[in-house]
């Protein structure tokens, strides 16, 4: 019996040895893999500012918040699967609260200069008992709960604004930074990239007009139908002018803005856009004088597509290989390269994320490079000179675990490639 006692106490040891053995292999690789999620969490929502350092599966926030909303956006982003506490060092800018408080009813400087020490007074005191938070119970401590008492109440406004290259300027006042998630997803499924955009908006504690944010996201898909354009909400009203490519375009646009409801009221001003040079009829391909030598006309036409292409991406809408009206003028920029070296082959390589079946987006990637050439064959470029492949998600050039580089995947290559036959 004793021998028996004694050979289990010995497997137990064991065991345990082994355990602490597989635990310390497992460590570094579990560590990496939580500081790659954070990092990757963080920077999809646009929280640069915050500082993260992670030891096993604990994580320590730190930084400058502009206000307690974004310290509390910051917390909730980095709190992913898999930690076992996240610690709040981050501190709230007390210049920006000590101003919100001095808007309020007016005081004595004696009594205004007493506001202001409270509640910086407050705030170490939240900060301080609310600096250890486990995971699973970040979003339920009391102390963390945003309240909007040291916010102004000002008017919710918006200016949204896009160039010809695609990029969004989000500039006004919101009720919630949750409007940012809402708008990225917006943006994704009208094939626009979230990664394009630039935010400057301030937080409100004023409540949000009707429809506010189907207003805002009418506008986005108005704006993505034209060239450049912009839309101001604010005073009920919806401004909204622009440059639309083409009278569908502008008919398409007009139509979003239509969708603008609540006490808003519309003022639309959107112009038609010259007719590109490459809608003018032009001679065929083999009569236009090539740029030098065959060599030298294939260096041409693949360098000034590199620059189209750097500058602006072809854009389908989602999930299909339907372009979309706001690639036309980089298309028909395209075209007015390709006649530039008659003889050449243009290959047509389309590329997708890895979201999906490989079949699937093979097919995808393959349906996308044929509308291209297509669109390209309807410009005058001689067919016999275009080649469409597909590769899907191969050939990757960013990484698919984030939308950013998801949107990097998704792309349109043009290759000068020997002579037609």
């Amino acid at each position: 019996m004793k021998k028996i006692l004694i050979a289990v106490l010995a497997l137990i040891a064991l065991s345990i040895v082994g355990w602490f053995g597989v635990y310390q292999m497992k460590a570094p690789s579990i560590q990496a893999d939580i500081q790659k999620r954070v990092g990757e969490a963080l920077d999809s929502n646009s929280l640069d500012w915050v500082n993260y350092e992670v030891d096993g599966r604990d994580v320590t926030l730190s930084g400058v918040a502009s206000n307690k909303i974004m310290a509390q956006h910051a917390l909730e982003t980095a709190n992913i699967y898999g930690l076992n506490s996240l610690t709040n060092s981050i501190t709230v800018n007390e210049t920006a609260n000590a101003d919100s408080i001095q808007v309020t009813d007016p005081l004595t400087a004696d009594e205004n200069q007493s506001e202001v020490e409270a509640a910086a007074q407050d705030e170490k005191v939240q900060q301080a008992v609310a600096s250890t938070i486990p995971a699973d119970a970040a979003t339920d401590v009391e102390l963390q709960k945003v309240t909007n008492d040291s916010i102004a109440a000002l008017p919710i406004t918006m200016n949204l604004s896009k160039d010809d290259s695609g990029e969004f300027i989000f500039n006004g006042t919101v009720p919630s930074m949750e409007l940012k998630d809402t708008i990225d997803k917006h943006l994704l499924s009208i094939g626009a990239d979230p990664a394009n955009t630039v935010w400057q908006v301030e937080l409100s504690s004023a409540e949000a007009p009707n429809n506010w944010e189907p207003n805002i996201l009418n506008s986005i898909s108005a704006l993505q139908v034209l060239q450049d354009g912009e839309v101001n909400l604010s005073n009920d009203q919806a401004v909204v002018k622009g440059v639309a490519a083409s009278q569908d375009a502008s008919d398409a646009a007009e139509a979003f803005v239509q969708e603008i409801a609540g006490d808003y009221t519309t003022d639309l001003n959107l112009v038609i856009a010259e007719a590109p040079e490459a809608t003018i009829p032009k001679p065929a391909a083999e009569e236009v004088t090539m740029v030098g030598s065959d060599q030298y006309a294939a260096k041409f036409c693949q360098t000034e597509f590199n620059a189209l292409l750097k500058q602006q991406k072809i854009i389908f809408e989602s999930g299909s290989s339907k372009l979309q009206q706001s690639s036309a003028v980089l298309l028909d920029k395209i075209s007015q390269v390709a006649v530039r070296c008659p003889n050449q082959v243009i290959q047509v390589h389309g590329y997708t994320d890895s979201r999906g079946g490989a079949s699937a987006n093979w097919k995808l990637s393959k349906a996308r490079a044929e509308a291209v050439a297509n669109y390209l064959s309807s410009k005058g470029i001689d067919n016999g000179r275009l080649t469409a492949i597909g590769h899907g998600e191969k050939n990757p050039i960013a990484t698919n675990k984030t939308e950013k580089g998801r949107a990097q995947n998704r792309r349109i290559t043009l290759i000068v490639r020997g002579n037609k036959k």
